[in-house]
Parts: C-alpha cells; structure tokens; sequence
C-alpha cells in the first residue's frame, strides 16, 4: 500500500463517559493532548470544547475522527426511540425467547426475567406480523400479495399512532432472498416517507434469525438519536468553518462517514474502546511489540483487548447484556464497570464492592467538588497520595482530599478502619477485578499473560498498571506519552474501511473451488469500488478476506481470515485457516471434523494521512532537575514509602528511574512502586520493568 499524503492538521476525538480526549497531529509531526469533562446530556457540547481546548479552528482542519458511546449509552439505559418491528408471521416473540438458553444467575432465582423482557427494547404490542414466508431454498411459501400488503399498511398506521419513531423489518431468510423486505420498505414509503425503515438484509445480511433482528431492532433504535447527535456536531463544526466529513470510527477498526452512521449507527456502537486498540497495534507494529494486552482504564469502564502477533481479534458479536447483541464484525474488547470514577459499596455483610456503578463526570468523585458524595476509586488514590491536589486534572479539575476523606467516611466507619485503610482496599479490590477481566481474555483461552506486554492508558490506567502485571507475571508495562489521550490517538490512525458480504451456507469440502474463488473476487471488487467512490487512490487501499464457520455440530461462528487465495488449493487453505483460528480461540483443533461455511466477506481499507508518534529530546539516564517536583508519601498498598514526583513533560528519552516514584502528567499519572524501575523512550513512552 502507498503511503497516503499527509494532512494539515488531523484530529481524533474520543468522547467517555467522563472525560472527552482530543488529539491533534499537524504535517510536521507535532502531536498534542487535550481532555475535557464530557457534556450530558448533549456531548457535543464537550466535543466542540475539547477541539477548541487545541487551539485551532474547523478552517484549520483537515480530517476529524470520532469515538463516540452514544449508541451504546442509549442501549443500556433504554433511551432510544419508540421502535416497531416487522416480522414474518409466527415468530412475534422471538425477542423473548432470545437464543433459548439462560445465565447461571436464571438457575437460582424463579423471579428471573431476560433482560429483554425486564425492559423491552421493542414492546409486544409494537411487533406486528406480515403473512409471507420464503423457505431457506428460494421458494415462496406465501407470497406478499395484496391482502398481505393492505394488512401491514393498517398495522404501520396503528404503530404511528402509538408513537413509532422508526421501524425494523426481519423476514425469514431474507439475508439470502431480501426482495420480501426491500418490498415492504418501498410500500411503507408510500404512506410515510420520513419514517425511518431498517431491513435486515442490509444492516446485518447475516444467518440466524435472532442475532439478525436484535441487530436491525438495535439500529432502529438508536438511529434517530444518532441522527440528532451528528447533525448537531456537523452543524457546530460548520459554524467553526469545518467544511470536510467529520469520520465515525467503526466496530471493527475502521471509519465511516458521518452521513453512513446516521442511517447505520449500529455500526459505531464500539467506537470508543476500538480506538485504543487501533493505536496499541500501530505501536505493536512501529515499537516491535507483537504481543499486547490493551488496558484502558477511564473513569467508568476497564476495556481489555488482545494483540498476538501483531494481530487484533475479531468476535462476531458485541454484547450489552444477555441476549442484547449486534452480530456485526467488532474488534473483541471486554469490559467491566471498572474505573476512577466507580463507586465502593458495602454489603449487607460487610464486604466492599467496587463498581459497576459509576459517578461518571457530573458530579464525579466526591473529590471533584461538583457535588458528588460517594467513595470512589479517584477518591482512594487521592487519600493514598497516589493523585496529588497540586495536579489538576485536564487542566481543569481541582482535586479536594477533605471532599474525599468526607465520603470515604461512609465506607471506613461501619467497618471500623481508618479512612487510609478503606482506601486501600478500595484499590485493592477494583485491581483485583481488573486482573481478573485480563485473565478471562488471557489464562482462560490458553494464552500466557507473561508472554505479553501490558499497554496501559486512558486517564487511570498508568496508576494501577504495575501492581496488575505483577499479579498477573507479566515483565513489562508501557504507558503511551499520550496515555491520557490514546483512544483519540487511534482514532486518528483509523482508516475508511467498507465490508462487502455473501451468503454462502455449505460444507467446505463440497464447495465449487472456481466458484468460491469468483465469490471472493467479485466482492474484492465491489469493495475496492466503494473506497475508490471517497476519493481514496487502489493504490492507498487494500482487501482483508475473511469467512465465518464453524466445525459441523457446532452452534456458534468463529472468523477465519484467509490472506490471500492461493493459485491452486483454495478450499484446503481456507480449512487450515479455519484449524488456526479455532485453535488459537479455543484452544484446540478438530483435524477430522468438517467445516461449514455462512458468509464470505471482503473487508477494505483505504488509507489516510495517519497521527505521528511524538519524539523526544534524548537526555541522559539521570532526569534533568527541574522534571522533579519534589518528595511525599505514598501508599502503595503494602507498603507505605517516599516517592520521588516528576514532571512528564520535563523528561527525556533515555531517563530512568526508580521506584517508588510517580510521574504526574496533566491528563493522567503513572505509578512506579517500590523495586520497579522506568525508562522513558524516544517517543516519551513509560518502559515499566516490574521485579518478579
């Protein structure tokens, strides 16, 4: 791939839940951070903030990438659109019925309900059948004939009368034969032509009827919400004299237009977290670091994603809660409610709990001083001395200990400790569960966590990220110079993707090797066509073929990427692709079982001008003077010890220190317990060796 041109001035902007991070890189490599509190209910408001926090204006910009949970946050605290769904007759309550099978939590408690039933995402009474029925050959059961047509238009005007904001449509195998949905979009438009419709046979053109309507349903959903977001933003940036596309980074590692993810939003659901991992493979590939484990913690979530080889993993599906999926391509990334911002509880036993619950960024920890008044994560590391009220957070935020020693009260009294001691396990029990998120995604696949570096970031990743890689035996930790910005930074790497798909739906070992050839071939094609429609040269482009299967018997899908098709012996290729993969996710191989094949896919990317990494000035391996701050006392958890206080800022590559230390930064701060040692590189990176 040619490299692409390089820009003026390239933004990434990540908008969290507490905080929104703002990365802007101009042509000469000049790479700078910017972080400030995320605006609710309208984030764009922080959005505009944050760019402006960088000191230039929209004239000024060449390309703008966002990571947006916009989606997501509308999806967990049910506050989409008024959402009505249209299904082949027979299958209204598929949506309650889910996959047909329960989580542990159904086995002890007869009260329990799905959560789609709990809080419905689309009512029953707004799911509203249509006689047709398509077998999964081709063949027209029941034709949509004109009683069937006049029936549905009755149900849709009874639908907008109650209040539908938008509709989804799901018909038995249409992802194969689509002509019954595309039918019924165009027969709704006739009677309401501003009402959003979504098939499922362009939003997720994918077997399996359940994960096929949860998705559509999702879209739904969450589109008008969208729709209202993004036009607000390109109306701000307008006004700001920002005339080019503002990018939507996707599930999958790429960018769509702003215009694609009002229409396909579902699309965008993981945007967020997938910038952090875009930018740990791109320092995966320029810091030769093959394998990576992705932590990034914030102020309400800890995402964990894995690298091995360089390469990302691909899942098939994003969960919200059970049964509450989209069943799109999406780099894997696992998260807990897990971050500075998490509140400590007690039990009625006495045991304290850390998360999931969140004070997000208004009113925050009580520490903030913005009227928050429970114990949180930030506000144990400020009692510990970890966090210092001399640093500001973003440049904005004044750190009160009074404020959180008064909340931390609420935890330490009942159980009849000091505020220090509550504060401590506080840490103790949120890094415990961050240990185990990374354990899930390593030791419980068969993969070695000391095989692997740790990359901590997000504003509160650095603190925790020593005292987690030794639980876990790994040896080294880094910490981006840009830590407090990274997911932005990733976002800013993002290149325009466009996925193209077939249905396939056969055993391997009985396909037509010059058929499944031509297959790929056309949907390269098709690919490579709609890059080449956003001005983006073949030249700066390239295809990433893939396909879903699974061994006979099996239920669910795994991704198989295949490179590139040999000249002779495609269909045995795509099978020790297939042995690769199952291995590498699960951990064994089944050489003898068959392999049955859904969908074909054809994934391409086309490059844009990319975020440098920042250099340093290169000093030597004693830190200059003035980077020291000066001396406190700091609570490491199992040891109370003096600690060195350096400026980030002031660092040169090729420094080192030694624990304990703590190096503050003005968007996030990095721990150096006692026995560790830091060396800061070229790109003013964090290098933690931890003692065994």
């Amino acid at each position: 791939m040619a490299s692409a041109p390089a820009a003026a001035v390239l933004i990434g902007v990540d908008t969290g839940g507490t905080f929104t991070d703002v990365i802007l890189s101009d042509a000469q490599g000049r790479v700078s951070a910017h972080k400030s509190p995320t605006t609710m209910p309208d984030p764009s408001e922080g959005f505009v903030r944050g760019i402006g926090k960088a000191g230039v204006t929209g004239a000024d910009v060449d390309s703008i990438t966002h990571g947006t949970t916009i989606g997501l946050n509308a999806i967990i605290t049910r506050r989409g659109a008024k959402v009505g769904l249209v299904h082949t007759e027979g299958f209204r309550d598929l949506l309650d019925t889910g996959r047909a099978w329960r989580p542990v939590e159904a086995t002890v408690d007869p009260r329990y309900q799905r959560p789609h039933e709990e809080r419905p995402i689309v009512r029953r009474s707004l799911r509203r059948p249509v006689k047709e029925r398509v077998l999964a050959d081709g063949t027209v059961l029941f034709a949509l004939d004109q009683a069937a047509r006049d029936d549905l238009l009755a149900q849709v005007r009874g639908m907008v009368d109650e209040g539908v904001e938008s509709i989804a449509v799901c018909l038995l195998h249409s992802y194969k034969f689509p002509e019954h949905e595309q039918q019924i979009r165009a027969l709704i438009a006739t009677e309401h032509p501003d009402l959003p419709v979504d098939i499922s046979s362009e939003t997720c053109p994918y077997p399996k009827e359940y994960g096929r309507t949860m998705t559509t349903v999702l879209n739904a959903y969450i589109r008008p919400i969208t729709e209202r977001y993004v036009t607000r933003l390109q109306d701000r940036l307008a006004k700001d004299g920002y005339t080019n596309p503002i990018w939507i980074a996707t599930n999958q590692g790429g960018m769509t237009t702003g215009e694609v993810s009002k229409t396909k939003p579902v699309l965008t659901l993981g945007s967020g977290p997938v910038g952090g991992v875009l930018a740990a493979k791109r320092y995966s590939e320029l810091l030769g670091l093959p394998n990576l484990i992705t932590f990034d913690l914030g102020g309400t979530s800890a995402d964990v994603s894995i690298i091995t080889d360089g390469a990302m993993v691909m899942a098939r599906e994003l969960v919200f809660e059970h049964d509450i999926i989209t069943t799109l391509p999406v780099i894997e990334v696992s998260s807990i409610g897990a971050g500075g911002g998490s509140i400590a509880s007690l039990d009625p036993a006495g045991g304290i709990h850390v998360g999931p619950q969140s004070a997000g960024g208004n009113p925050g920890p009580a520490c903030y001083g913005q009227g928050g008044e429970e114990p949180t994560v930030t506000d144990a590391w400020l009692l510990q001395n970890i966090l210092s009220p001399e640093q500001s957070l973003g440049g904005e935020i004044a750190l009160r200990p009074d404020l959180a020693e008064e909340a931390m009260r609420t935890i330490a009294e009942p159980l009849g400790v000091d505020v220090k001691e509550a504060a401590r396990v506080i840490g103790r029990v949120a890094n415990s569960n961050m240990a185990e998120l990374i354990r899930r995604m390593t030791m419980y696949r068969g993969l070695d966590p000391r095989d692997y570096t740790l990359l901590a970031f997000g504003a509160a990743g650095p603190v925790p990220a020593a005292a987690i890689a030794r639980d876990l035996g790994v040896g080294q930790v880094v910490v981006p110079g840009l830590a407090g910005g990274f997911s932005a930074y990733g976002l800013a790497q993002a290149d325009f993707t466009t996925e193209e798909t077939e249905p396939i739906m056969g055993v391997l070992d009985g396909l037509d090797e010059d058929g499944l050839r031509r297959t790929f071939a056309e949907l390269t094609e098709r690919a490579l066509h709609t890059v080449g429609q956003h001005n983006i040269a073949r030249a700066d482009s390239s295809v990433v073929l893939s396909f879903d299967g699974m061994y006979l018997g099996q239920s669910w899908e795994l991704s198989s990427p295949i490179g590139e098709l040999p000249a002779t012996g495609a269909i045995e290729a795509l099978v020790e692709s297939f042995h690769q993969t199952h291995e590498l996710l699960r951990g064994y191989r089944i050489e003898d079982m068959g392999i049955r094949i859904l969908t074909a896919r054809a994934v391409a990317y086309g490059q844009r001008a990319r975020a440098q990494l920042p250099e340093i000035a290169t000093g030597t391996i004693e830190p200059p003077d003035d980077a020291l701050l000066g001396r406190r006392e700091v609570d490491f958890d199992a040891v109370t010890a003096d600690a060195a206080c350096y400026r980030m800022e002031a660092l040169a590559a090729g420094n080192e220190i030694a624990g304990p230390a703590v190096l503050h930064n003005e968007n996030f701060t990095v721990l150096v317990p006692p026995g560790d040692r830091c060396r800061i590189d070229a790109h003013g990176n964090c290098v933690l060796t931890i003692e065994s």
